[in-house]
């Protein structure tokens, strides 16, 4: 991580569309209707709301779990398991 990036202690919920190039040390939600890319890095778990959507470059070392109706688009890596629930996703290896 460089400098100027940002470095969350512990849970952090997305209540507002955002870039994020940082470190959650804990785990992340993207709040509904919040559209979310993700550069940097969460520690724990990410959870995707139903109307939420995440793109995810970055890396998450927990599990990443998508609602119903949650979107998400996984270019990075994901240290645990992707839970779809139903909602819509799509890889790129």
């Amino acid at each position: 991580m460089g400098d100027g990036e940002p470095l969350i202690e512990g849970d952090h919920i997305f209540a507002a569309d955002a870039r994020f190039g940082g470190l959650i040390a804990g785990s992340a939600r993207v709040a509904e209707g919040v559209a979310v890319t993700l550069d940097g890095m969460v520690g724990g778990d990410l959870r995707i709301e139903a109307g939420a959507s995440a793109t995810v470059n970055g890396m998450v070392g927990g599990d990443l779990h998508v609602a119903p109706g949650g979107t998400l688009h996984l270019s990075g890596m994901v240290g645990g398991r992707v839970v779809d629930r139903g909602g819509a996703s799509a890889s790129d290896g």
